[in-house]
């Protein structure tokens, strides 16, 4: 974890924002899985390409802890992913999320999460899967709109952090944080306003995430008082 903690450049990063401290002051959080709350997991599924899981947490505050990850560099199938998933949850004696929130654009990707029995196993297993309020045809304009939410939830303009990152737990998390990028020219000179897909990956779950919750945290502590 130290080593994590150095402070990096910030010159091109779209995160810009994350730092790379404990909370208070910074975006990591030292949070594992309780098993008296409600969790989430957040999916951005590939086939072929990297499959990205995350676990989450909301804390009585309204703040998100990511406690896990499973990120699969060549995921075939989201079937894969899911059968991977339901291991991975009897492994670290996770209950059943209460739901999975996926790519929006992947409705395919849902519909499997959901086949399945809740007494299932591996991809027989059902879970509660949607969509984050993202309108996946609105293009550039509905990305920039994210990663701005994304980027208040990591530090609104009071300096408040209520999205947190475990980062023993969550290396693959942290390093997206770290290399998500805007491109630049060989003088260093940021050439375009839209991201590089590069590390995209590593940081869509996270602004599904954001999206998801943020009409549903209210909702979320209500439960947990």
């Amino acid at each position: 974890v130290q080593g994590l903690c150095s402070k990096p450049s910030s010159h091109g990063l779209v995160l810009h924002n994350f730092e790379h401290e404990f909370a208070p002051a910074g975006n990591y959080t030292k949070w594992i899985y309780t098993p008296e709350l409600p969790w989430y997991a957040v999916h951005d599924p590939s086939e072929g390409k990297k499959s990205v899981i995350y676990c989450i947490q909301v804390d009585p505050e309204g703040r998100s802890h990511m406690f896990d990850e499973i990120i699969s560099p060549s995921c075939p199938s989201t079937n894969h992913a899911k059968a991977e998933f339901y291991e991975f949850c009897l492994d670290r004696g996770y209950g059943d999320p209460e739901k999975i929130i996926v790519d929006p654009h992947r409705t395919d990707a849902i519909a499997d999460w959901k086949i399945g029995s809740y007494l299932g196993e591996g991809i027989n297993h059902k879970y509660n899967a949607e969509a984050p309020p993202i309108d996946g045809k609105s293009g550039g304009q509905e990305l920039f709109f994210t990663i701005e939410t994304l980027r208040k939830a990591i530090a609104d303009g009071s300096g408040v952090r209520t999205f947190l990152i475990n980062p023993e737990k969550c290396p693959g998390a942290i390093k997206g944080v770290r290399e998500y990028h805007y491109p630049t020219d060989m003088s260093g000179n940021i050439t375009s306003d839209v991201p590089s897909k590069e590390w995209s990956d590593e940081v869509d779950p996270m602004r599904y995430w954001v999206m998801w919750g943020k009409n549903r945290h209210a909702q979320v502590r209500v439960r947990m008082l």
